[in-house]
């Protein structure tokens, strides 16, 4: 299970590292791969002291007036963190299932 996990946790924490460094080089300037395409993240930029907190902080960069700061960065690293490990959870539910239904039909407990 650890090795499942940390597959995971380690995949999505390395893509969301790749996300952050287009972002902060200028590659995606609204903010949609930081942003837009994150559910959870997409979700609270409407509660009003979600927003504001992401908006404070230590600014990382502008663009249009708009910045983009350490807390946004911070959020989508967790919130990727958090789909790796619920992907990894899937990944070893499924495994184990798979694993009762061989021993199931290996051992002709399964009629």
């Amino acid at each position: 299970m650890k090795k499942t996990l940390g597959a995971f946790i380690l995949g999505f924490g390395i893509i969301s590292l790749l996300i952050i460094a287009m972002n902060y080089t200028g590659h995606d300037d609204k903010c949609i791969l930081l942003i837009g395409l994150n559910p959870i993240l997409d979700e609270i930029v409407y509660i009003e002291p979600f927003r504001t907190w992401l908006d404070s902080g230590i600014v990382m960069r502008y663009y249009l007036g708009n910045p983009t700061t350490l807390n946004m960065y911070l959020a989508h690293i967790l919130t990727f963190l958090f789909y790796g490990f619920i992907f990894g959870l899937i990944k070893y539910g499924i495994e184990k299932v798979t694993y009762f239904i061989y021993d199931l039909v290996k051992n002709k407990k399964f009629k």
